[in-house]
Formats: structure tokens, sequence, C-alpha cells
């Protein structure tokens, strides 16, 4: 099993961070291709779906192998993201009714 740290988090924080996820993705393509000989499966939770999703396309468009399943967490797929507005930027009494919608 491989594992990837991004740069900028964990044991690579000193690292600057890439901040294009496209960019991010070609990259993490291009060092995954010594493990594509055999099937494999990318899991990714919340960033790491996106970047698992987005890797998987780079793949594609370079006609490379493909991950048998894509698992994801912890995010919406990317067609659905931004429809609605994000809680963060809520009044405190317009937070509290959307918390009590989602029960």
């Amino acid at each position: 099993m491989a594992t990837i740290q991004l740069p900028g988090r964990g044991q690579r924080l000193d690292e600057p961070h890439i901040r294009r996820l496209a960019p991010l993705s070609r990259i993490v393509a291009q060092e995954l291709l010594p493990y594509l000989d055999k099937p494999f499966v990318f899991f990714g939770h919340s960033l790491g779906a996106l970047l698992c999703f987005e890797t998987a396309r780079s793949l594609r468009h370079g006609n490379l192998r493909q991950p048998a399943h894509l698992f994801v967490s912890a995010i919406e797929a990317p067609h659905r993201r931004g429809q609605e507005e994000p809680l963060s930027g809520l009044p405190k009494c317009a937070l509290v009714k959307k918390l009590r919608e989602f029960n």
C-alpha cells in the first residue's frame, strides 16, 4: 500500500504548499507511475477525495492505467460542489437554523 503526504503537511510541513489541484494531481499521477503495474484503488478523504478524483482524471487523460475503484468520503461530488451557500459565512442565528434543518 502506498500513501501520499502532500507538501506543507505532516513530515513535509516545511515544503511550500501546492495551491492548485490540477497541477498537484498531475504530479501525483507522475509519482504513481512505478506502482501502476498492478491493479490499484484510490481512497481519499475530504481534500484527498478531490485529489484522488483529479488524479484518476489525469491518469485517464494520459491514457494510463485507471484505478479499479475510487473510494471517497467527506466531500460532495465535484459537479455538486458550490451549489449551496457555505455555512461558515452565516450569521449565528442563520447557522443555528440551518443546523436544525440538518437535524
